[in-house]
């Protein structure tokens, strides 16, 4: 890799994944994909423990849509004061959300009935589901997160230790496991089409 001489670690990064680097508070840098791979913006970056993250995000967001959803899905008709409509909204979808980063599927199924909301768990869900599958594949851990709206699959690892030359190695590695993933996660197939119908069971 001669054409790294003289590069510093996110230079080099930036030049394999033809991204660019920026600073961002609370990382000590970050490498943006400038163009889009398979329906999802990439980006890696390392924590100030020394872990290198690579993100993935899907292009469907439903993460982002669960926060979009009207009043109605979440408090129903209900009529009267609009702060309190507000505030009631607020904490069911605080609850929704926190379920979800925490995975707790059977309490969001059971809680949350609406079938907009649900379509939208099922999607999420895939993305765990896929998240298992390439893991098992490529022997890479890779997981599915859904955080403050955004959904993005993630692969971490701990870069103490290591060399530019092996950090370059594992990034590439990581990398096409998550191109991987999107792409599974975008195919609607008999496997993603059955798995999100056992989800939305008894629903019709």
């Amino acid at each position: 890799m001669s054409e790294n001489m003289g590069k510093n670690l996110p230079e080099k990064i930036a030049a394999l994944l033809s991204g660019k680097t920026r600073l961002m508070k609370f990382k000590k840098w970050e490498v943006c994909i400038k163009s889009r791979l398979d329906g999802c913006y990439n980006s890696v970056w390392e924590d100030n423990d020394g872990k290198i993250h690579l993100l993935g995000s899907v292009e469907n967001r439903p993460g982002k849509k669960l926060l979009w959803m009207p009043d109605s899905v979440f408090i129903g008709n209900m009529e009267g004061d609009e702060k309190k409509r507000m505030k009631m909204r607020f904490e069911a979808q605080r609850e929704l959300m926190d379920l979800i980063e925490k995975k707790k599927w059977d309490e969001c199924l059971l809680k949350f009935k609406d079938k907009q909301i649900r379509k939208l768990i099922a999607e999420i869900m895939w993305g765990d589901e896929v998240a298992k599958i390439v893991s098992k594949a490529t022997g890479v851990e890779v997981t599915f997160r859904t955080v403050g709206g955004k959904s993005a699959f993630e692969s971490v690892f701990d870069s103490k230790g290591m060399s530019d030359e092996q950090i370059l190695r594992e990034i590439a590695k990581r990398h096409e496991a998550l191109r991987e993933a999107t792409l599974r996660y975008h195919v609607q197939d008999s496997t993603s089409r059955g798995f999100k119908r056992k989800v939305l069971a008894g629903l019709e």
